[in-house]
């Protein structure tokens, strides 16, 4: 692969790379499985309205697409600046300024 233009060779910062982005992979593939097993055993343990109100909301979940979700989620906690910021309460006079 060679190196880039400040001679920095790129094959190694191509393995350190895929080190972090395996790392996600995994992390993001068994979150939402353990995440499913614990909800599923808990719904199936408990029944009744426990298991109904589980799978309503795994209903929900489902229910929108993927991508839609996170770009809403994304738009609810975007600031003014355009920087993702906590969601607060609105200041009339923070507001009111011209940037």
């Amino acid at each position: 692969m060679g190196t880039d233009n400040l001679g920095r060779d790129v094959f190694s910062r191509v393995v350190y790379a895929a080190r972090v982005d395996l790392q996600i992979g995994v992390i993001m593939t068994y979150v939402p499985l353990v995440t499913g097993v614990v909800l599923g055993a808990i719904a199936g343990y408990f029944g009744g309205w426990v298991d109904t109100l589980i799978m309503r909301l795994v209903d929900v979940v489902i229910a929108f697409p993927f991508l839609v979700l996170v770009i809403a989620i994304g738009d609810v906690h975007r600031g003014a600046r355009g920087r993702l910021e906590p969601v607060r309460a609105s200041d009339p006079r923070r507001d009111a300024r011209v940037a």
